[in-house]
């Protein structure tokens, strides 16, 4: 019984074993066949690439750009040199109909290239690879760049020689689990960054909790700009889905996503810690008699973005206000988490630390220093 329940394993870890198989041959496909052209197409795709990289990599939308083809592409196992046709190098892409539609240069793109792909002329299909790689290409390489950064990310990740079984971070600190509860990445292979990427530059908290800028709003606009970067890479999968097997690329998600939910998790403990102080500031002064609700901010791991959690206290009229009620709604709250399946435990348990933390708002003083 234990050798066929064995086997029956292995067999059920073959499809993602041969996917992620397939994405890393795909990639270095496409980087053999970069690596086989002649050095003026090479120089030429690269400025093609920087540049729709650099609109696909923009915050807000882009509907249209321009590119243009290679002169010269090698095709073929034999790399032989083919021009395009003079007409067919200068490409436009993006439809005032698309812009009306809401879909930008990201949707638009990857469908032209692919359209390009299918094309009889073994050049123009070619080039129009050669562009799909270059572009997602530098997108992983420049994604988590601040202003003044070199060409090349600080961070210098070089694509490590990585061990087959090495399991990836989701994000949270812990590893994604593959196919029967393994470690591993599901379709992609696995990898291990030489070292824990980040940027310093977006912290504005430290690890004890401190604002390290001036002003909350500050952290909030780091916190999108590494939700911008998170997007970023995903529009490189999308526009080149084996870019997954790319060591830059998980390695530069994994930092992106971990960074993201500690420095969230920071801003919510620090936005409840400004609403404890407020709630105090009232009780003091008793103006709790008129209704009570509280929104309570908190990281969600899914959406990757603060959401709030809106529950009444005290219902709106003139109702006394004793500590109890206080407690008693929030220890009800507590106990919805607790049993919503809709969060992630890391999320659930985040969320939970900041009920507690209203506990002893509406404990009092003088409850908390006799508790402790």
């Amino acid at each position: 019984m234990e050798v066929t329940r064995l086997s029956g394993n292995v067999a059920e870890d073959r499809p993602a074993e041969r996917q992620g198989g397939f994405l890393r041959e795909a990639l270095e496909a496409h980087r053999a066949r970069f690596a086989a052209q002649p050095p003026q197409t090479k120089q030429d795709v690269d400025a093609e690439g920087r540049r729709l990289g650099a609109l696909l990599s923009r915050a807000e939308p882009v509907w249209h750009a321009s590119f243009l083809l290679p002169e010269i592409v090698a095709v073929g196992p034999n790399r032989e040199p083919r021009s395009l046709p003079p007409d067919r190098r200068l490409q436009h892409v993006g439809r005032w109909m698309d812009r009306v539609r809401g879909r930008g240069l990201r949707a638009t793109l990857r469908v032209y290239l692919l359209t390009l792909e299918q094309s009889p002329d073994r050049a123009v299909a070619t080039a129009a690879k050669l562009i799909r790689h270059a572009t997602a290409g530098w997108i992983v390489a420049h994604v988590g760049q601040v202003p003044g950064d070199a060409e090349e990310p600080s961070q210098g990740l070089a694509v490590p020689t990585l061990p087959e079984k090495a399991a990836p971070s989701n994000g949270d600190g812990h590893e994604t689990p593959g196919p029967n509860g393994q470690g591993g990445h599901g379709s992609a292979p696995a990898v291990e960054a030489p070292r824990v990427f980040s940027v310093p530059e977006w912290e504005a908290f430290d690890a004890e909790g401190r604002l390290l800028v001036e002003t909350p709003a500050q952290a909030e606009s780091y916190l999108g700009l590494m939700q911008d970067s998170l997007a970023a890479l995903r529009a490189a999968i999308s526009l080149a889905p084996y870019m997954v097997a790319d060591a830059r690329y998980q390695a530069k998600r994994a930092g992106l996503l971990r960074q993201l939910a500690e420095q969230g998790r920071s801003l919510a403990r620090y936005q409840t810690h400004e609403i404890v102080a407020v709630l105090q500031r009232r009780t003091s002064q008793g103006q709790l008699n008129r209704g009570l609700k509280v929104s309570l901010p908190y990281y969600d791991d899914q959406s990757l973005r603060l959401m709030l959690r809106t529950f009444d206290v005290i219902p709106a009229g003139r109702i006394m206000y004793v500590p109890a009620l206080g407690m008693r709604a929030v220890q009800d709250e507590q106990a919805k988490v607790a049993q919503d399946t809709r969060l992630t435990s890391a999320t659930r348990d985040h969320l939970l630390e900041e009920l507690e933390m209203l506990v002893w708002a509406f404990r009092g003083p003088a409850a908390n220093s006799a508790h402790a």
